[in-house]
């Protein structure tokens, strides 16, 4: 099993460093951590502007502004965006999540096996990243 696990990934080192060739000589290449979060923040805030938070109980609603900032989806972006937190911001993060964390977890719950809307799962990935955090 390991054999394979060890072949598998370096199939994919060598297809990444191919992805990277051609992105270079295409002038597309990412040019560092800085271009990987600017994306990422780029993605967030688009993500950001189409949630609406009406279908969001009330006592959840103090979430919705921290969720469309830093609820990523994506496992790469979402310790990128909460590393750009000042302490200030996550003391803050803390104490309101901390208010709201069982109505957030009772609310995620009531979904059950249906699909989450976009709203509950940026509250889901920033409860995620919560943790990740501490």
């Amino acid at each position: 099993m390991n054999g394979f696990l060890r072949a598998r990934n370096w199939v994919r080192s060598w297809l990444m460093d191919e992805v990277d060739r051609a992105e270079a000589a295409a002038g597309r290449h990412k040019n560092g951590p800085q271009d990987e979060l600017d994306e990422c923040l780029g993605l967030q805030a688009a993500l950001g502007e189409a949630l609406t938070w009406t279908g969001v109980p009330e006592p959840l609603r103090p979430l919705g502004p921290w969720a469309a900032r830093l609820g990523a989806g994506d496992d790469v972006c979402r310790p990128l965006l909460f590393a750009t937190l000042s302490e200030a911001e996550r003391s803050e993060l803390q104490e309101i999540v901390g208010e709201c964390a069982s109505a957030a977890h009772q609310w995620l719950d009531e979904f059950g096996s249906q699909a989450l809307t976009d709203e509950a799962a940026a509250v889901m990935y920033l409860l995620l990243g919560i943790e990740d955090m501490e």
